[in-house]
């Protein structure tokens, strides 16, 4: 998010203004804003969109730590809508997400072709198995040494097997 300040110098850049006489003018269109619906009136600029004040009637609620019902005061708060300009505008972004949504469905498709290709796989899993076969003899050449230093204390030997 962009701040108050780097929207006006971006502004600024923009209309040809300088910082200071953007500054006011952005300044003087938030000020007219909230001094035209806090009067109440609705104010639609266009291209941009609706400003307007939204009334809340006061009603029941309840408080959620103690389940105590409680009276909620009436309220007001400014609402926009945009223009249609800037729903067609911001609409690109919401097309861009069903696209990411496409692309694992390509996947699933590229897995599905790919299982035929995971049979070769498991055969070269097979070979690291038989490998593993050198290893495994390795392992009596161990317990023999153990059994080698094992005389050393004769009455343990016998309880490990």
């Amino acid at each position: 998010m962009a701040t108050f300040k780097e929207i006006i110098t971006d502004y600024a850049a923009h209309t040809g203004l300088e910082p200071k006489v953007a500054d006011k003018a952005l300044r003087g269109v938030i000020e007219f804003i909230a001094t035209r619906t806090a009067k109440g009136d609705k104010l639609r600029l266009p291209g941009l969109g609706t400003f307007e004040i939204k009334k809340r009637p006061a009603r029941k609620g309840r408080n959620p730590q103690t389940g105590e019902a409680i009276k909620i005061k009436a309220s007001a708060k400014l609402a926009f809508r945009p223009a249609a300009t800037l729903a067609v505008a911001a609409a690109p972004a919401k097309k861009a997400k069903p696209a990411k949504e496409a692309a694992p469905a390509k996947a699933v498709k590229a897995k599905a072709e790919a299982k035929p290709k995971a049979a070769p796989k498991a055969k070269a899993e097979a070979k690291p198995k038989a490998e593993a076969k050198p290893k495994a003899a390795a392992k009596p050449a161990k317990a023999a040494a153990t059994k080698a230093a094992a005389p050393k204390t004769k009455s343990a030997a016998p309880k490990k097997k």
